[in-house]
């Protein structure tokens, strides 16, 4: 019993005082202490659909005698929705150093919900609540939002590893500092729904974000939109159109865009010249013509701009050398399949002469993944031919 006491004590007397608050969290000796033989779990009724009266009557509680008061009122409030971000948002106005403190972490709470309209309901009144910046309520609420970003960021990282997102965490040398790289991809290992893809909206600081999955489609890219400064997205074979294409118009920041295999045409070059920032933009394999790619260079001036039917052969020659000797073949791509070596010459590609690497790359350029094409190659003092049906890049590493 003293120990109870004094427990009870403790805790009335810290409580306020803790930059962190723990509501939701009910010690379960003191709870069973303070109201022995009272129901703890929450009535699915109220949960769905909380009656009006009885919001008032828990939002009354926040300044409650009673320890386990204050905590059942504000586990049942963050239960209740957004049907309490009015009451509490009100409550704030009484400067009351309890309800100020419990009232901003119920609406931080509120803004760390997977659902979008309560999330951004509950971050609109935070935000209102900090505006005047005169009063108790206002600097905690700032303080909540200035926390908000951070939380949500790590609870989105965390829920997409969960989920089967790579999520590659590494650093790079850039002077005398480590700069850390921070990159996403939502690809073949993705176990979740495109419901869960709502975490991507609470992302801060990523690097680079690759969209290779059917479920990424127009209403995932809105969530990209508002990613800041995101600076590369790779969009590879996912359910897009120029609508969502549309929304990548936000990224002010965006210097490096690559769509692949993904049903776009002409009609998408209209917004794609409004992405001023962009750096480089690769269209592989997507239905944008020759007269798109010019509309393109003259609207993005400063940008690379390279478009092509997406066909990958998967070789690798040296551009500073004379004529095209392969030096690279990658394992199972189109090359090594039909038999290229190090240190063949590529001499025709569809009987066309084949003078350097970039020539290359441009009559490749031409063919979409699936096309057989003949290629004349020279090996030692062998003439030879070989037939092969192009692939699809997979990487553009």
């Amino acid at each position: 019993m003293k120990l109870t006491v004094r427990l009870t004590f403790l805790l009335l007397i810290t409580y306020p005082l803790l930059a962190e608050p723990w509501p939701g969290f009910v010690p379960a000796g003191l709870a069973a202490g303070i109201a022995a033989g009272q129901d703890q779990s929450p009535s699915p009724a109220t949960v769905s659909s909380p009656d009006p009266d009885r919001i008032l009557k828990w939002v009354q509680d926040l300044d409650s005698d009673r320890f386990v008061d204050r905590e059942l009122a504000t586990t049942r409030l963050i239960e209740a929705g957004t049907a309490a971000i009015g009451p509490v948002t009100q409550a704030l106005d009484s400067n009351n150093l309890e309800v100020t403190t419990r009232g901003v972490h119920i609406l931080q709470e509120l803004a760390l919900e997977s659902d979008l309209a309560i999330s951004k309901a509950a971050r609109d009144a935070l935000q209102a609540v900090a505006t005047p910046r005169v009063t108790s309520a206002a600097r905690r609420a700032a303080e909540a939002l200035s926390r908000l970003d951070l939380i949500r960021h790590e609870r989105a990282l965390l829920d997409l590893k969960q989920l089967g997102a790579v999520v590659d965490e590494s650093h790079s040398p850039m002077g005398f500092q480590m700069i850390e790289q921070l990159s996403i991809e939502i690809g073949d290992q993705w176990r979740g729904k495109s419901t869960d893809l709502v975490r991507l909206a609470w992302l801060r600081s990523v690097d680079q974000l690759i969209l290779s999955h059917p479920q990424c489609d127009d209403e995932t890219l809105a969530l990209v939109a508002q990613i800041p400064d995101l600076p590369a997205l790779t969009i590879r074979r996912a359910n897009v159109s120029n609508d969502g294409i549309a929304h990548l118009r936000h990224l002010d920041n965006l210097r490096t865009l690559n769509v692949l295999y993904c049903p776009i045409g002409d009609e998408t070059v209209a917004n794609l010249r409004e992405i001023a920032s962009l750096g480089r933009l690769r269209l592989f394999g997507t239905r944008v013509s020759a007269e798109g790619r010019e509309r393109l260079v003259e609207a993005l001036p400063h940008a690379e701009i390279d478009v092509r039917g997406g066909a990958f052969v998967g070789i690798g020659c040296d551009p500073t050398q004379p004529g095209c000797i392969i030096n690279t073949v990658r394992p199972g791509t189109a090359a090594e399949r039909a038999g290229l070596q190090v240190g063949d010459l590529i001499a025709k590609y569809e009987g066309q002469a084949v003078r350097d690497f970039e020539e290359l790359t441009a009559a490749i350029a031409k063919n979409r993944p699936g096309d057989s094409v003949t290629l004349q190659i020279v090996r030692g003092d062998q003439t030879l031919e070989k037939q092969m049906e192009l692939g699809a890049w997979e990487s553009l590493d």
